[in-house]
């Protein structure tokens, strides 16, 4: 797990990081700016979320803002669009880190990622609702009970390119 990401490519997000990690994260690029991100690891390493999933207070809808800050709905009548997993790459920071999804009432936001194993059947994300880096850390080293030792996740989240790969996905529901 010490090693670069090999497997992935930015214009072919169907080659994933291999050893049970099934997200590769860009990672925020050098001095960009509009980019939250958490200390991950002890080894100088970030965890940079990507896009950003919000809820429109005046329709329930969900939509990602693009960089010039134009609204891109991705459901209509509460079910996804037919091309929302293409509409949600044009959301800002899409890819450099695990999409958040925000949701609910802007005086108790709800926020959820989604994520799931290499080797789960089922056809799409788990979600996972985000009270606390507790959370967010079980959705980034989600894995399947072989790998789910307290000695597994340490080591995935102090090798050393740690901010850059784990399960949660960059497209939330919309993968």
């Amino acid at each position: 797990m010490d090693s670069a990401p090999t497997t992935y490519s930015v214009n072919d997000t169907s080659k994933m990081q291999a050893l049970g990690l099934t997200n590769t994260y860009k990672g925020a690029p050098q001095g960009a700016t509009g980019v939250d991100s958490v200390d991950w690891g002890n080894k100088g390493s970030k965890l940079s979320f990507g896009v950003k999933i919000l809820q429109d207070m005046g329709n329930n809808q969900l939509y990602v803002n693009t960089n010039s800050g134009v609204k891109v709905f991705l459901t209509s009548n509460g079910k996804a669009l037919p091309n929302s997993a293409q509409l949600i790459k044009q959301g800002q920071n899409y890819g450099i880190g695990p999409a958040i999804m925000i949701t609910g009432v802007p005086s108790a936001p709800v926020y959820s990622m989604f994520s799931v194993t290499d080797d789960d059947s089922s056809d799409g994300y788990k979600k996972i609702t985000i009270n606390s880096m507790a959370d967010v850390k079980y959705a980034v080293t989600l894995d399947d009970d072989a790998y789910s030792t307290n000695e597994y996740t340490n080591k995935s989240l102090n090798a050393k390119h740690s901010g850059q790969y784990g399960e949660a996905s960059i497209a939330g529901p919309f993968a």
